[in-house]
């Protein structure tokens, strides 16, 4: 079958163990538990992502115990915020909060706990194939939110600490490597029946688990002196460069912009007191990844090409995700996408405002450094894909100004940056136009993993700017300035 080939051609990264060195390293056990979210009701009363949310409806935040009200006033996690930082957070924003916080200290189950071959008691057939049919049918928006939500999830220095100190994404062919292998998966896992043993599908999620158990456990025995020092371009000798042109008009961009600068500031203090407990690959760092492959497409369907989805599509795809979640060891309670499609939506809405958005102020060198690979790399495969105008077109979808970067586009990213509102806003509801978009992505992936070594070596070989100064120059010229994220 061509879905088995190209997902077994996938790029393996390399310093990984395999599916079965990682399903043998421990016994299994099975601790999970459902968790019944509390409901709260959005009134934040501020211009945020809660605006795409219905201001009359409820929503639900994720799950607690506490009460709302209580909560907001004794909670720890509100126990460095300043009294109007309190009183402005939306009913249901502490609890969701408290628990991203204790899902810094809860890691991955020694071999994932629960057996693989197992479906969970709140498995729903119909939205599992709904689900699957609605990554066939945007396959290509979906695909495009996932690239832009990479902006987003590597603005916290705990998830690009560990891509950089692993190296295998900090060069744009690296970058292509691993994107593109992580997008094979991907794909086998709405192409296959993942809990089909004999599947490509469930064949990659037994990888994936593989790899997050070994690197979770490499880096948690890590010191973490070593872990700064390696997890930051400049800290490694012998790299060649820093590809780091925008971020400081970023920064200056959002310097006082965003409501919740203050909150910021004291989450990262409560974070900090914690840091002690923190682990990578932590319970946390699964469910915001998982934020990232659903929530622009769930928060905003008709700015990423599912404008024409219904709400039962999508918290079919949702539940899909919910599956994966599930299988690649995320406990029921931290799973980004349990509850329903509202309660998904609150909280991806609570994520962007409290947890992302904040954090763009403090975009440092390293933030660019990824993206920028990233996005080069994807172009590898993608051409006309660009930084400047996919970071445009996702500032202008999260209503995020950034002067900085969008006054500065030549006339041809301008052009691209029209052309792909034109699709994901409009066209993309013609039937005819979604389907060749989504033929086009499929062929390109096939295309690329059959071509020769000379190409790849070619790729490898290519030399930027950045790479031209001698890897020093950046930060000389800006004062040895390094990432300030927490």
């Amino acid at each position: 079958m061509t879905i088995k080939t190209e997902a077994e051609s996938a790029f393996k990264e390399p310093g990984y163990a395999s599916s079965e060195e990682g399903e043998s390293l421990c016994a299994l056990r099975d601790p999970r538990k459902d968790a019944d979210p509390s409901k709260g009701k959005n009134d934040s009363g501020f211009n945020s992502s809660d605006d795409n949310l219905s201001s009359t409806s409820d929503t639900n935040s994720v799950s607690s115990t506490d009460s709302p009200s209580s909560d907001r006033i004794t909670s720890p996690i509100t126990a460095h915020l300043p009294e109007e930082v309190l009183a402005s957070l939306p009913d249901g924003a502490a609890e969701f909060l408290k628990l991203i916080r204790d899902g810094t200290k809860v890691g991955l189950p020694d071999s994932f706990q629960v057996p693989i071959e197992d479906v969970p008691s709140w498995f729903d057939k119909k939205k599992y194939q709904l689900g699957r049919q609605f990554g066939h049918k945007y396959y290509f928006g979906i695909n495009f939110a996932e690239m832009v939500s990479l902006y987003l999830l590597f603005l916290p220095d705990r998830t690009l600490e560990p891509l950089i100190f692993t190296g295998n994404s900090h060069t744009p062919y690296k970058a292509f490597k691993r994107y593109l292998s992580t997008g094979l998966r991907v794909k086998s896992w709405i192409d296959c029946d993942i809990f089909d043993t004999e599947s490509v599908g469930y064949k990659n999620l037994r990888t994936v688990r593989a790899m997050h158990l070994n690197a979770s456990r490499k880096l948690n025995g890590c010191p973490r002196e070593e872990i700064a020092r390696r997890g930051t371009m400049a800290g490694e000798p012998g790299r060649e460069g820093v590809w780091c042109p925008s971020y400081q008009g970023i920064r200056k961009d959002l310097a006082g912009t965003c409501p919740f600068a203050g909150f910021d500031e004291a989450f990262k203090m409560e974070l900090q007191d914690a840091e002690a407990t923190r682990l990578y690959f932590s319970q946390t760092d699964m469910s915001i990844t998982q934020f990232g492959f659903v929530g622009l497409v769930l928060l905003y369907p008709g700015k990423f090409g599912a404008g024409s989805a219904t709400d039962e599509e999508l918290e079919g795809f949702a539940h899909l995700w919910r599956c994966i979640g599930y299988l690649l060891g995320i406990e029921d309670r931290f799973n980004f996408c349990q509850g329903t499609l509202a309660e998904i939506r609150q909280r991806t809405a609570y994520t962007l405002d409290f947890l992302i958005k904040p954090r763009f102020k403090d975009a440092g060198p390293d933030w660019e450094h990824m993206s920028r690979c990233m996005v080069e790399g994807i172009s590898y495969y993608i051409p006309g894909v660009t930084f400047e105008v996919s970071l445009s077109y996702m500032c202008w979808a999260l209503d995020i100004q950034i002067p900085s970067v969008s006054t500065k586009l030549t006339v041809v990213q301008n052009f691209f940056f029209g052309l792909t509102k034109l699709f994901f806003c409009h066209t993309s509801r013609i039937p005819a136009v979604l389907r060749f978009h989504n033929y086009l992505l499929r062929n390109a992936l096939q295309k690329v993993q059959k071509q020769p070594r000379e190409w790849h070596e070619k790729l490898e070989s290519k030399k930027y700017d950045y790479q031209k100064t001698g890897g020093r120059d950046h930060f000389a010229q800006i004062g040895n300035e390094l990432p300030v994220l927490s």
